[in-house]
């Protein structure tokens, strides 16, 4: 299990792969076709996202119980057999590359790991990613969500305070930020290849199944670059595509607001909604809010984002229902991530402070506070 957020790391090391990409196969369509609109109650899954098998969908009310609500967003059954298929053929390939490997090897992260099979585990990571898209084309997806995103970006920019020459030069950041696919990552060439192929497989795991997003400004690079691994983007295979956008909207939008942070010094941009936030956790001290302060601005600018998408939706029921399918990927997030725990707060902490926000007045979720 990994963290969804990690502070930019620089690493160096060089690999050079070349692969090709294939087209989506009849297969695919038939598997996508049967599938697809999965009924929700469904057992869940268990590959690397903290959803215990057999765990029922709890009926539950956003405002009542957020987290068990928000949690208990499921999966279609598509994604444990992309997941499996997907790995299992990346992994007979690898192996008919890369003879040495034994029989017995599995791909785990420990065995490229103790072997030092660097080269071997970004293979396995670009095999794994083109294996998955032929049944689920998610490079798409991500794609129209990033433009969905900056769009709501600019308008949300555009409605502040700032200068007008702020609000150009934030726009700018958010408009230049491109969301990098693996096959983007590892088969062409850019300023920080090298930390980035690096980032990739130390948060996505050579088979691409880890959960974690990942927004950096790489060494020589002008502009922002997001990663976001495949094994997020299978947990929503099987769903239609209205839901699938929607699921991607705020975890684009947190990772596009931390290209803020690092391109427009912008730690906190709203003080007040950061004092009204800190003001209804008396439980904690002002040492503990500062360290986590980034990130939670973070998550209530995503939040704002996220209603802003969902603005056009006036049904109650329907309005709380996207928003749990929304902030689900909170809910395969460890809380005890080494390295993480001390700059975020708990999943449970950060699902009902996106509840505070002034735009969920119309969840009608008890009486604030609305920051």
């Amino acid at each position: 299990m990994k963290k969804a957020f990690l502070t930019v790391t620089v690493i160096s090391a060089v690999f050079t792969l070349v692969a090709c990409a294939k087209k989506d196969s009849e297969y695919a369509a038939k598997m996508r076709q049967k599938n697809a609109g999965a009924q929700v109650g469904q057992t869940a899954t268990n590959h690397k996202d903290g959803v215990p098998k057999n765990e029922k969908k709890i009926a539950t009310n956003l405002c009542e119980k957020p987290k068990e609500t928000v949690c208990a967003v499921q999966e279609a059954p598509i994604a444990e057999t992309i997941r499996k298929e997907g790995r299992e053929k990346a992994l007979t390939q690898l192996k008919k590359e890369f003879p040495q490997l034994s029989a017995e090897f599995k791909g785990t992260s420990e065995e490229f790991q103790a072997g030092k099979l660097y080269k071997e585990e970004l293979r396995f990571l670009h095999l794994s990613d083109a294996a998955y898209r032929m049944i689920y084309n998610y490079d798409k997806d991500i794609q129209e969500t990033k433009a969905l995103v900056q769009k709501l970006y600019a308008e949300h920019i555009q409605a502040s305070t700032l200068s007008d020459e702020e609000k150009k030069r934030q726009i700018s950041v958010i408009n230049s930020t491109d969301v990098m696919s693996i096959s983007q990552i590892i088969e062409t060439t850019y300023p920080g290849k090298n930390a980035m192929t690096i980032l990739a497989t130390s948060n996505c795991e050579g088979d691409g199944l880890g959960l974690r997003a990942h927004s950096s400004l790489l060494p020589g690079a002008s502009a922002g670059v997001i990663l976001i691994c495949p094994g997020q983007f299978l947990k929503l295979a099987g769903k239609d595509k209205d839901d699938r956008i929607t699921s991607l909207v705020m975890l684009l939008a947190h990772e596009m607001y931390h290209q803020l942070q690092f391109q427009a010094r912008v730690d906190v941009q709203d003080a007040e909604a950061s004092k009204c936030l800190r003001n209804s956790m008396p439980e904690h001290d002002n040492k503990y809010f500062e360290t986590r302060e980034r990130e939670a601005m973070a998550d209530m600018t995503a939040g704002r984002i996220l209603m802003a998408h969902l603005k056009a939706v006036t049904d109650l029921k329907t309005k709380q229902d996207r928003i749990s399918l929304a902030m689900n990927w909170l809910c395969h997030i460890p809380d005890a991530h080494e390295g993480d725990s001390a700059t975020h707060f708990t999943n449970e902490e950060r699902i009902k402070n996106l509840l505070k926000i002034k735009e969920a007045a119309v969840l009608t979720c008890g009486e604030g506070p609305r920051c």
